[in-house]
Formats: structure tokens, sequence, C-alpha cells
């Protein structure tokens, strides 16, 4: 797929062409890049650590970080880095908003955990692309592994507080764009309660990235023929076949996402597979059993 960053940064020049008083704003996660957020920060903007550390400690080089913007220009370093990387890596948000950088990081620290049913609190990773999408249903985003949205329309609202615009990059590389005016609403209060529904996908949403993680790490050789851009779409494709023949723990999620790359387009087409396959779905035999009699 052919990405033009001159046409996004012409989004954005745009928005500000009709809103000029509107503030430019990122969120650099430092976990997905580690030039992150140094290479965007210009000179006397301010930056944050949306986790409370400090510049430079250990915690704020693997957490996402509020970033202050200039206004989108096609002379900005700073800008042609996010146009030039993003696409590649989930690594930043682009958000529009009247609000000063206070006021948006103090609301993206509080959006930063979630209330489980029990009351507990859990990390809450909204900045996440395949999380974000899901979370408001984003219906253009091809890549979302679980469709959403996750959250009621209050919830959304609550999320894109004092936000005009947020844009983000899906895992295929193409950005798309949430309009906060459209949800927002005052009445839901920070953290998020969530439901145990909404807990559910919310842990689904994130199930390919954590398989992704481990083949990457300890299979390599099962994963190193396939281009990293086509990665996350082929195990995520993977997960929902595995699904629909009634798989749910992670490892036996694992296991099948590995028989896919191994057998490829097999899986689908050798009949011998397909009756395995079948019967698995059945509960006629159980699945690690049934690895057994792959050909």
């Amino acid at each position: 797929m052919t990405h033009h960053p001159a046409s996004e940064l012409a989004q954005f020049e745009m928005m500000v062409e009709h809103n000029p008083s509107l503030k430019w704003y990122a969120v650099a996660d430092a976990a997905q890049h580690k030039l992150l957020p140094g290479v965007v920060v210009h000179a006397g903007c301010k930056v944050g650590c949306l986790f409370g550390a400090s510049q430079g400690s250990q915690i704020s080089r693997y957490t996402p970080h509020l970033v202050e913007m200039k206004s989108p220009s096609k002379d900005s370093i700073e800008w042609k880095w996010i146009l030039r990387n993003a696409q590649s890596h989930p690594c930043v948000l682009v958000i529009a908003t009247e609000v000063n950088f206070e006021t948006l990081f103090c609301h993206l620290i509080r959006c930063t955990e979630v209330a489980l049913p029990c009351g507990e609190l859990m990390f809450f990773a909204f900045w996440d692309p395949a999380i974000l999408g899901a979370l408001v249903g984003q219906s253009d985003d091809l890549s979302l592994h679980v469709k959403g949205p996750i959250l009621s329309v209050e919830q959304r609202g609550a999320l894109m507080r004092h936000m005009a615009q947020l844009w983000y990059w899906g895992r295929n590389g193409d950005i798309h764009v949430i309009k906060g005016e459209k949800l927002d609403t005052f009445r839901t209060a920070l953290p998020l309660r969530l439901d145990q529904r909404q807990v559910d996908e919310l842990v689904e949403a994130s199930v390919p990235d954590h398989i992704l993680y481990y083949l990457e790490l300890n299979q390599p050789l099962l994963v190193d023929k396939i281009p990293p851009a086509d990665r996350y779409e082929l195990v995520s494709r993977s997960l929902q076949r595995a699904r629909e023949i009634g798989l749910i723990g992670v490892g036996d999620m694992l296991n099948f996402v590995c028989l896919e790359i191994i057998y490829k387009e097999r899986m689908q087409q050798d009949s011998q597979i397909l009756d395995i396959l079948d019967r698995i779905k059945n509960g006629i035999v159980d699945f690690r059993e049934a690895i057994k009699e792959f050909p």
C-alpha cells in the first residue's frame, strides 16, 4: 500500500486554515520508537510523561508522552518525522484542541487507567491504534482485530473530551480521524468504568500484538520471511479462524497461528487438514491431540 505524507500533511494544514486558534499536540509512545519523544520536541515546547515520570528516567523511556507541537508545516522537522514514521510504527497520535497543555495533559493522565467491574483499576493503553480504533468503532479502519465500538457514546465523549480532532495511523499505515465534537459529553467521569463485555473486548483487541511479540521474540524463523508490514494482519486473520473452530486459550491460539504460517494456503485447501479442523470445531477431537495428525 502506498502512502503519501504530503496528502496527510494537507489534512492538518486545512484544519489550521479553517481553525487557526487550535493548538496542536502529539502523543508519542517511547515504547514503540526509541527516538521518542525527543525527536518531535521543538525547542521551547512542553513535554510530559503520561505516567508522571521525569524526563530521562527509566520509566519515561518506555511510556507515552504528551508533546506540544507547532502548527503543521512542511518545513517542520518534527512534523516531517511524524509523517515519515507514524504509518510504519504505531507510535504517534496527533491532537488538535482549543485547550492548553496542562488541561490536556491532566485529562490524558486520567485516561491511562480504567475501572474493572470489581472496582479495581487496570492499565489502559488508549494511545495504541489497535485499541483506540476499537474503543470508538472506527469504521474506516479495516486493520482492526476488534471492530468495536467497545465504549458507549458517553464513554467515548469522556475519552475525547477537549479534543476537536484526533488522528491516528492504523496497523496497515492508513491515517484515520476521530472528530471529538460529535462525541463530546461531560456526564461520564474518569477513569472510565467498564463492564465485563467491554473488558473482554479490550483484552481481545490486544491479543494479536501479544502473539506477534512472542513469535518475533521466540520463533523468528517462522516470521522472518513475512514482511513486517504484513505480520499483524496475518496474525489477526489467523486468530479469527482459531476462534471459528472454538479455540480460546492463548497457547492454543499461538499454536494455531504457527500452523497457519507453516501450512499457508493448505490450511484452507488441504482436505485432510480441513477434516481435522472440522473435528476440532465439533468437539470430536482436542486441538492439542489433533496437532499430531497434521500431515
